[in-house]
């Protein structure tokens, strides 16, 4: 296990995090996104990366943000072959037990899509309490807030699954600058 703040974590983190990225049906941020998280958060010791680590391999690993004393599971991110070994709990673990012994109140699991079953599972096994959210976006012709649908399923999902890891990460430095 490893908890760390520097550079070659987060890029140990974001190999994971296309990967995983890429199975759920969706481009990855730039690495750039995560280079700025390390450098605005996490080297000013506003979070950290857990890294779960198999014969020297990182397989699964995550990312928090605190302030004050509150935190937040950011991004999570595994290698497929090996989560029969369960990692992510690992990982989740390690950062409960240090939010724990640095006396934090409070760790918010983040959001999650309706269409993500297996993460909601996961959250859920933590003993969580679930509460919606919608995402809402300003509609300049009705001059008011509407709700935006949940994208978590469609044609887009089931093409960026089939799609390179490299493609994807092109299309996701390009998407998330025009849409995120």
């Amino acid at each position: 296990m490893e908890r760390a703040q520097g550079l070659d974590a987060v890029q140990a983190f974001y190999r994971l995090h296309a990967a995983t990225r890429r199975r759920h049906g969706a481009p990855p941020q730039s690495f750039r996104f995560f280079a700025n998280i390390q450098r605005l958060v996490l080297a000013c010791n506003k979070g950290f990366v857990v890294l779960a680590r198999y014969q020297g391999k990182p397989v699964a690993g995550a990312m928090f943000f605190h302030f004050g004393k509150r935190a937040l599971f950011k991004f999570g991110a595994s290698d497929e072959a090996f989560q029969q070994l369960r990692p992510n709990d690992l990982v989740m673990w390690e950062a409960i037990k240090w939010f724990a012994q640095n006396e934090f109140e409070q760790l918010c699991f983040g959001r999650t899509s309706l269409g993500n079953p297996g993460l909601r599972r996961f959250k859920l096994g933590w003993g969580t309490e679930e509460h919606n959210i919608d995402y809402v976006r300003y509609d300049v012709q009705r001059a008011s807030y509407v709700t935006v649908p949940d994208q978590a399923v469609g044609w887009q999902r089931r093409l960026f699954r089939v799609l390179p890891v490299p493609v994807l990460r092109m299309a996701g430095s390009v998407l998330y600058r025009h849409i995120a």
